[in-house]
């Protein structure tokens, strides 16, 4: 009945929780550590098999993308730090934590491991347990388990080295790990039944050893600065226990849940809120005094781990034992999205096709980001939970050439859910630009500037003796060079870069002969861009100005040479004339 009271008095706060389940996020290797930024864009699991998964909110449908690691890793924290847009720390089981930078320019956000930073000199004996860090906290904390020793110690979020400022190891094994989100306490549960709790004060940790003689073996532990509480799973009794946060002992049974597993304070409108995961696939979520709000079914599934997140989303992850990350949240769910055909070309139609969790208006939009009103709407409309959507649409909606990511927006009239699908546009390359044919002994020099696009691969020039136009190309043209080996037409340039003037040397070309050329690009699918200009250019035997002038060694030259040689020809005139005499 005092659960039912509570319920009628404080309906602001079951409005404001989390109900259901909205979707969730697949993989089939069971978890070991899980975490997620505190803006909800990034989620990270960490596997038995030694994967580390990450997903972006913004791609939910394109699945999680795996980060290599030169460790197993087991232990995860997202931090807030100034030097990466988003910053996951992982700890490992060689003794070592590992960052993890995220571009979140782009989505999916791009992952680069950083280089690790080794707690202990024992670390191939080393493993981390597990990391916390407090919102707007500059160190991170860790307990690492060597033998029989649990050592808690902490480093900066920079990563660049141990902080000798805390160093508490105990003979005891380390369960979990938490931290009051003002940075204090610090609490480790043991299997001993036991906490070990260290009080910060600045710079300065009073460290004590707390006996929980009801516990056999402490599981869970969560850590409230506001309610000034540590709740502790009983991993043999059934129950959750509570002490206050400062000089307290185990005082009383905060309630009970039949087989608690993983506990976690979130908050919501009216204030703290505590999750508790019980045996067999439950979600309760409780105000501070243990008063259940709610009942939500886990489908069968145990919680590995539990990550609420305020927002105004008020969103709550669920990393089940199955490996799959359950959404808790009151917002439409993307259930799926898909672009068909996935790419096109110019002038070609595709579809977009989705499902949604609830009836929801939805808006299509491109060149967008993660607000609703960003971009541009391609089509708008209302759907139906479970039947599928199709939008329309043709290369015109697309705006870049390679990937365009069109952003899906849907509202029940509360919180907004969104996801994401990928259309390639493969259009023809652009044409190139000044080019221009020079004239030498037996050939022509050609040069060319390409256009500003990257999806290039070639060039392709063709020479003729004949004019020509792109409707007429020369398609097989064979010169000769002067040992008889033949030369044939056209033929094939590489691509250099956007902008940059190419050049290719046409050989086997007569002298006095006029030849026609052109180029036009060729893309990495090879699609044909348009024509250049068609020029034109003579080979010709060119010689320098002596020999133009008669001497013994001399050749013929072309007009282009003689001109050319006309000042020089002025100056040896004299001697010439001299010679004559």
């Amino acid at each position: 009945m005092k659960s039912l009271l509570l319920l009628l008095l404080l309906p602001s706060v079951a409005l404001a929780l989390p109900s259901q389940i909205a979707g969730t996020l697949a993989n089939t290797a069971s978890p070991t550590a899980f975490s997620v930024s505190d803006d909800e864009r990034l989620a990270a699991l960490a596997t038995t098999s030694g994967a580390l998964l990450v997903w972006d909110r913004g791609a939910w449908s394109d699945g999680a993308n795996s980060v290599d690691l030169d460790c197993n890793p087991t232990a995860l924290q997202f931090v807030d730090y100034a030097g990466s847009d988003a910053r996951l720390w992982v700890g490992c089981d060689d003794g070592t934590v590992v960052p993890v930078d995220f571009e979140t320019s782009m989505i999916p956000a791009t992952a680069t491991v950083g280089d690790p930073l080794t707690l202990t000199v024992l670390g191939d004996q080393a493993e981390v347990i597990d990391l916390a860090w407090a919102p707007s906290d500059t160190v991170v904390h860790v307990v690492y388990q060597v033998g029989t020793q649990m050592t808690v110690t902490r480093f900066p979020l920079a990563g660049d080295s141990v902080d000798a400022t805390l160093q508490q190891t105990v003979v005891a094994t380390a369960v979990d790990l938490a931290i009051g989100e003002d940075g204090g306490p610090v609490v480790v549960s043991r299997n001993d039944g036991r906490l070990t709790v260290l009080t910060r004060s600045g710079e300065a940790y009073s460290p004590s050893e707390l006996p929980l003689l009801p516990l056999a073996s402490a599981g869970s532990v969560a850590v409230s600065s506001e309610s000034a509480l540590i709740l502790v799973a009983d991993r043999s009794d059934g129950a959750v226990w509570q002490l206050p946060t400062v000089g307290g002992f185990l005082e009383e049974e905060f309630g009970s849940f039949g087989t608690p597993g993983e506990l976690a304070w979130g908050d919501s409108d009216t204030g703290p809120v505590v999750w508790v995961a019980e045996s067999g696939g439950t979600l309760h979520p409780t105000d501070d005094a243990g008063v259940e709000l709610d009942s939500i079914d886990l489908g069968g599934v145990d919680a590995a781990t539990i990550v609420p997140l305020g927002g105004e989303d008020g969103v709550v992850y669920v990393a089940g034992t199955d490996g799959a990350v359950r959404v808790v949240a009151d917002f439409p769910f993307v259930d799926s999205i898909s672009a068909t055909p996935a790419a096109v070309g110019e002038g070609e139609a595709f579809a977009v096709a989705f499902t949604v969790s609830v009836d929801s208006d939805w808006d299509l939009r491109r060149d967008g980001s993660f607000s609703s009103t960003s971009g541009t709407s391609l089509a708008t409309g209302r759907a139906v939970a479970g039947d599928e959507v199709t939008v329309d649409l043709d290369a015109t909606d697309l705006t870049a050439e390679g990937d365009n990511r069109l952003m899906l927006f849907v509202d029940d009239g509360g919180p907004t859910g969104l996801d994401s699908v990928v259309v390639t546009l493969d259009a023809p390359p652009g044409g190139v630009s000044g080019v221009e044919a020079g004239a030498a002994d037996g050939r022509l020099d050609l040069e060319w500037t390409a256009g500003d696009e990257t999806d290039v691969a070639s060039f392709e020039v063709f020479v003729s003796d004949l004019p020509f136009t792109e409707a007429s190309l020369p398609t097989s043209f064979e010169g000769r060079l002067s040992d008889g080996t033949a030369v044939t037409y056209p033929t094939s340039v590489d691509f250099e870069g956007a902008g940059v003037r190419h050049e290719a040397r046409l050989t086997g070309l007569a002298n006095g002969t006029e030849y026609f050329v052109a180029v036009r690009p060729i893309d990495s699918s090879d699609q044909i861009g348009p024509l250049s200009d068609v020029v034109s250019g003579t080979p010709a035997l060119t010689c320098s100005a002596a020999e133009c002038a008669g001497e013994p060694s001399g050749c013929s030259c072309s007009a282009a040479d003689a001109r050319d040689a006309l000042p020089g020809l002025l100056l040896l005139a004299p001697l010439w004339l001299r010679r004559r005499r």
